[in-house]
């Protein structure tokens, strides 16, 4: 299994708007690509309280192997795409993924 993982970070005024795009449009369009060895995506989101004055999100996308990441993303696998209408919310991001393989 491999764990496919991203952050970004929001202003907390855009936070909500954020979390609405990505349940809303960006991750019902990954699931709808119907792509093979995708599992599941998770997303996480974090208080600005503990960030001084930023909302951070975190995306895990599980994969059966390595190969379904790259029929995902092509073989520049490691780099994020992030929506035009995400990056407008954003005050940074990860410019590349980690991946992890479970054991």
């Amino acid at each position: 299994m491999i764990l496919r993982f991203w952050r970004g970070w929001t202003r907390p005024e855009d936070a909500d708007e954020y979390a609405a795009l990505l349940s809303g449009v960006i991750i019902p369009d990954i699931l709808a690509r119907g792509i093979d060895g995708l599992v599941d995506v998770q997303t996480l989101r974090r208080n600005e309280a503990e960030l001084e004055g930023e909302v951070e999100f975190a995306t895990i996308i599980r994969f059966d192997k390595l190969a379904s990441v790259k029929n995902f993303m092509g073989e520049d696998y490691v780099r994020a795409h992030i929506p035009a209408a995400a990056q407008k919310l954003f005050t940074r991001w990860d410019k590349v993924c980690a991946h992890y393989e479970t054991f």
